[in-house]
């Protein structure tokens, strides 16, 4: 038992990159992991680990002991799985860990949690502001929710990629901002207002391209670059402060409902923006304490816009 403990602590080290992201994972001190690694290299008789100042790097051993540790995990992952379907009830325990961006998690899954727990009370969640795949792996995350497409890439291998629905943009403004700019009948009107742009750190140009369509028509219109921010909510504070006009997806309804912005351009709308996966390991069934977290975020994602006004939800299986 103690062996496999160890193997897992390598595991996470190897994909988190140091003692600190394994610890975290595990829950535990760094030096109980380094204390536990150096074990499992005296029980091997081989150094598995190249420690240098900046990093940590597995040897040609520890490479060895890092697939059979992984392959170890997954077996465990999968047994755990399969045992749960077949006695399969309403009673869930366990952790769970997830990463979501902010935003999901302050407008959607956090008002709606109360009832999820009441549901589930044996079951601990751990959140985690986390946006990447290979953050999944350093902080031994079993479900990302990730705003984006999922891509080719290598660091999704082994990875189910669970499509939740598409953003929907819309421009808004605050009315003190109208009152004082006057109010764009039509997309190309944009160009002689103040617009304040989303730039996200991974991009490499702020999203000055607005696209609307209405009854077959679609205009691009290239809005002026006022101001822009890589943050998502002083994008919101600036336009609820009247500093100008936005284009944004998967806000609070009550921002809308209170008054502070207004949505522009009524008749017009944006095509379908990013998508929202949930990723999580690829086993032969899903451990049930995920089962239940993703039909919960659906149903919350539901609540959150009934009307699909801010995001466009898949089809049901059986009307695909």
């Amino acid at each position: 038992m103690e062996r496999t403990r160890h193997l897992e602590m390598l595991v996470r080290v190897v994909e988190g990159g140091s003692f600190v992201a394994a610890a975290a994972a595990l829950g535990l001190t760094p030096s109980a992991v380094s204390h536990g690694i150096a074990q499992l290299e005296r029980h091997l008789g081989a150094r598995l680990l190249n420690r240098t100042t900046r990093q940590l790097r597995p040897t040609e051993e520890g490479e060895a002991a890092y697939r059979y540790g992984r392959e170890m995990l997954d077996r465990l992952d999968e047994m755990e799985a399969s045992i749960a379907m077949q006695g399969r009830s309403e009673h869930v325990a366990g952790t769970l860990r997830v990463g979501m961006s902010p935003a999901l998690g302050r407008n959607v899954v956090g008002p709606r949690l109360r009832a999820f727990y009441r549901r589930y009370p044996d079951l601990k969640v751990k959140f985690l502001a986390q946006y990447q795949p290979r953050e999944m792996q350093m902080a031994g995350m079993d479900v990302l929710l990730r705003v984006e497409h999922p891509g080719d890439t290598a660091q999704y291998k082994g990875l189910v990629t669970h499509l939740l629905g598409n953003i929907r943009h819309a421009a808004y403004a605050a009315p003190s901002y109208l009152a004082e700019a006057g109010t764009p009948r039509e997309p190309e009107a944009l160009r002689e207002h103040c617009c304040l742009l989303y730039k996200p750190p991974q991009v490499h140009r702020p999203a000055d391209e607005w696209v609307f369509e209405r009854d077959g028509t679609r205009r691009l219109v290239r809005v002026p670059d006022t101001m822009e921010t890589d943050d998502r909510e002083m994008l919101l504070s600036m336009a609820t402060g009247g500093c100008g006009i936005i284009r944004i997806g998967m806000i609070n309804p009550a921002v809308i409902g209170s008054g502070a912005l207004v949505r522009l351009l009524p008749g017009w709308s944006c095509p379908p923006g990013p998508p929202i996966y949930a990723l999580y390991r690829r086993t032969p069934e899903p451990l049930p304490r995920i089962v239940v977290f993703l039909d919960f975020v659906a149903k919350a994602l539901v609540e959150f816009d009934p009307r699909q006004e801010m995001m466009i939800r898949p089809p049901p299986p059986s009307a695909k």
